[in-house]
């Protein structure tokens, strides 16, 4: 009786949950955005470290070039997912049969948790030119920062140097139901299906250590240090929350599957299925870098896919075999509306620089922050992704243990304006040298180069003419390339499948990687500990 309010419980809760994919992150209205419902009005706090990173590699060096830079949006790959191992270790379709003349069903609850390694290398792809220390100043004939400080509302004679680590902590608490139904009489083929999902806390860090001249500045300067002025007011979107865990906790994605075991004998078994992924998580809204996510950013998804095993080697007298576990899965995840910041073609962190408005704004010298400008709602398809799982499985009695290899690859997403960019005297365009020029080629260094007379516009007599048009934004800063990575895991269990009621506990651990350079993926590690029965 227990047991049956317990499940009850929990799939109501499943089912109050999945209802909260109505609410949308971002408005999609092309005028507006309810930030009060779009992005917690909770305000992080930054506060600076003295000193530098460690020193991972230079950034002046051949070999540290990385795969991507000056992306906004980072998709990490959500934990207890489908045949992912802390999901499938210990627990596969045959725990629905340990129970004879049972409902052939079977519970497993797991507790895991995560954290990432190569902090500064999943920081170069946020930052410019794959740097992860920069240099901020004064242009001047002799100095050309990585940063102007005049974008950032410094003093002009401000000089610092920043540098950056990320890193993502997660845990969390997973339950996965499975139940087989319309089974043959000999137990050999069927149907089943299976709910999954976990609840789970997010908790991402951006450490920031600044050096600078900040003591020596006037006292009427408002803003006198970079982790300030990437959390200053003005901004609504695209703020470095320095030094702080950035937390999200909530029920992340529902995986609801229904399959077809074709065979299951004690040597072999195979089975297909099909399914579809139920958001329940939160969409990124832009208002900080790096943002944790819960789930795959609120999409709806189908799936399908195929597991099966086969035996290799058995020495019957002592009960003991070899096994070889596979599993498969493929998931399309449909288009919907995000919120994300951009850059220019060919101009990196340019969301960062001054800007106007518009022409009218141009005229009367009003200047906005261009985070705000180019953070805009747009169409996100992720598409297509991947995931395959193999495990050698080595059973003794009741004894169990596993080592296996996961690949996972993900197709780069297609990102697209929500609503169409303004036209002419209504759109933005970048600052000049002076209040009453602007320049289209500005960039985030205040390169001189990039301010020559030639280009320089009157905002009189050009501004139509270097106003920022739809083709020169880059949309592609705004998205996640494709990815694949590489997983090894191990795991160690035990089953008491002579009791009315067979029991299995599981513990295990894995670790996620890609290739030197590659910033496009979490190297992370993972441990869980699982406990579960049949009935």
């Amino acid at each position: 009786m227990m047991r049956k309010h317990a499940l009850g419980l929990f799939l109501a809760a499943m089912s109050i949950a999945a209802t909260s994919y109505a609410d949308n992150c971002c408005n999609t209205s092309c005028n507006k955005c309810c930030e009060e419902k779009c992005c917690s009005t909770k305000c992080y706090d930054s506060c600076c470290k003295s000193g530098c990173c460690e020193t991972e590699c230079d950034n002046s060096c051949e070999g540290c070039a990385c795969e991507a830079s000056s992306k906004t949006y980072f998709f990490v790959r959500p934990l207890y997912q489908s045949v992912r191992p802390e999901l499938i270790s210990g627990f596969r379709n045959e725990r629905a049969l340990a129970r004879q003349d049972g409902k052939g069903g079977a519970l497993d609850f797991v507790l895991f948790g995560g954290n990432t390694t190569h902090g500064r290398r999943l920081a170069s792809y946020f930052m410019p030119d794959c740097k992860t220390t920069l240099a901020v100043g004064n242009p001047s004939t002799a100095f050309t920062p990585d940063l102007s400080s005049h974008n950032f509302g410094l003093d002009s004679n401000y000089s610092g140097t920043i540098c950056f680590s990320m890193r993502e902590a997660s845990v969390g608490l997973g339950l996965h139901y499975k139940q087989r139904f319309a089974w043959t009489d000999d137990e050999t083929r069927g149907w089943w299906f299976s709910l999954s999902s976990p609840i789970q806390r997010v908790s991402n860090k951006v450490t920031m250590y600044e050096n600078s001249n900040s003591a020596d500045l006037a006292a009427t300067s408002t803003i006198t240090s970079m982790c300030a002025a990437f959390n200053q007011p003005a901004w609504n979107y695209g703020r470095i929350a320095a030094n702080t865990n950035m937390n999200k906790t909530g029920l992340a994605d529902i995986e609801l599957k229904l399959g077809y075991e074709w065979l299951m004998c004690d040597s072999c078994h195979f089975a297909s299925y099909f399914g579809a992924l139920l958001p329940t998580g939160n969409k990124p809204c832009g208002r900080y870098l790096f943002e944790p996510i819960v789930g795959h950013g609120k999409y709806w998804g189908a799936m399908w896919g195929a597991e099966g095993g086969f035996q290799i080697w058995e020495q019957e007298e002592h009960d003991r075999t070899i096994s070889v576990e596979y599993a498969v899965h493929s998931q399309y995840l449909f288009k919907n509306t995000q919120r994300r910041s951009f850059d220019l073609k060919n101009n990196p962190w340019s969301r960062y620089l001054l800007a106007y408005a518009n022409y009218e704004d141009a005229v009367n010298n009003v200047t906005t922050p261009g985070i705000n400008l180019f953070t805009r709602d747009v169409k996100v398809t992720p598409r297509f992704s991947h995931n395959l799982t193999a495990a050698a499985v080595f059973t003794s009695g009741g004894f169990q243990g596993e080592a296996g290899t996961n690949v996972f690859c993900r197709q780069s997403e297609c990102v697209k304006l929500a609503c169409p960019w303004a036209t002419g005297v209504n759109a933005p365009a970048l600052i000049g040298e002076s209040a009453s020029h602007i320049n289209p080629l500005q960039i985030i260094s205040g390169n001189e180069l990039a301010q020559c007379s030639e280009v320089d516009g009157s905002i009189q007599t050009n501004y139509e003419k270097y106003a920022i048009q739809a083709c020169d934004l880059d949309l592609g800063s705004a998205t996640h390339p494709a990815i694949l990575s590489y997983m090894i895991h191990g795991a160690l269990g035990y089953r008491w499948d002579n009791r009315e009621y067979p029991i299995h506990i599981n513990g295990g651990a894995s670790y996620e990687f890609a290739g030197k350079n590659i910033n496009t993926i979490l190297n992370r590690w993972t441990i869980w500990g699982k406990i579960g029965f049949s009935f």
